[in-house]
């Protein structure tokens, strides 16, 4: 079930980052920062990356069923979750975009947790 949770978790980082590289206006939005200036676009644009990269190496690692890994990488990836929350608070950024944020590290911790509960260590 650990591994499903990672692929889910994998496909919707990749869908994230594609989704902000190839329209950042639209993600931006959703993601609850303004997008007033350009630089709020290219942050979106350098998140997508970050999101797409991340999505990639879940994939990769629950592909050879590194359980072990993954744990690490979703106990140390909980920081992408909480430092956007945390940003979209300082911007006073959307309720929705904050719950959002919230619920995806609230889900990265309990995939961690289920990896944890099925590797038995």
């Amino acid at each position: 079930m650990g591994i499903l949770f990672c692929f889910v978790a994998a496909v919707a980082f990749c869908g994230l980052g594609l989704g902000g590289l190839l329209a950042p206006a639209p993600l931006a939005t959703a993601f609850g920062i303004p997008t007033e200036d350009a630089g709020g676009l290219r942050f979106v644009c350098a998140t997508a990356a970050r999101d797409l990269a991340f999505g990639i190496a879940i994939a990769l690692l629950a592909g050879m069923g590194e359980r072990r890994a993954l744990i690490v990488l979703m106990l140390a990836g909980l920081v992408i979750p909480l430092s956007d929350l945390r940003l979209v608070r300082a911007h006073r950024g959307k309720t929705r975009a904050q719950v959002v944020h919230a619920l995806g590290a609230l889900a990265m911790l309990a995939t961690a947790a289920v990896l944890r509960y099925e590797s038995g260590s």
